[in-house]
């Protein structure tokens, strides 16, 4: 059987996601996030295969409507280890470079059209103790 795929679309709920830069961020999250994905689950109308879906959703659901997909760090991580590791041994200790793979994240001028990110960031507290 041949199968022709005639595109791919990308959906946050039951938006779908037509920015490239947040296509990217999306992709980012599926590859390296922590939700899981479940799929491909196939649409049929007769005989004929008209989509097929995969899902990411959140291990488990803590707060309704905010849901942490993972950290930057952890991401990258996963990154690094999916370019450099092979069944359990380093296979090489450089990964190919992507510069400005997360600039939009960290940019405090971009907001996102379709994706409903909030972007916490730690910092350690400068203020002196006070001793009380």
């Amino acid at each position: 059987m041949n199968i022709t795929f005639g595109g791919a679309k990308v959906f946050c709920g039951e938006d779908e996601i037509l920015d490239p830069i947040e296509q990217e961020i999306a992709w980012i999250f599926m590859q390296h996030g922590e939700w899981e994905e479940s799929g491909p689950v196939a649409e049929l109308e007769g005989d004929t295969l008209k989509s097929i879906e995969f899902r990411w959703e959140p291990v488990q659901r803590d707060n309704v409507g905010f849901e942490m997909v993972g950290t930057l760090s952890r991401m990258f991580a996963r990154y690094y280890a999916e370019m450099t590791v092979r069944d359990r041994e380093v296979v090489q200790v450089r990964a190919p470079m992507r510069p400005g793979w997360f600039a939009p994240l960290v940019s405090p001028d971009y907001e996102s059209k379709t994706l409903p990110l909030w972007r916490l960031i730690q910092q350690p507290n400068y203020a002196e103790e006070t001793g009380d």
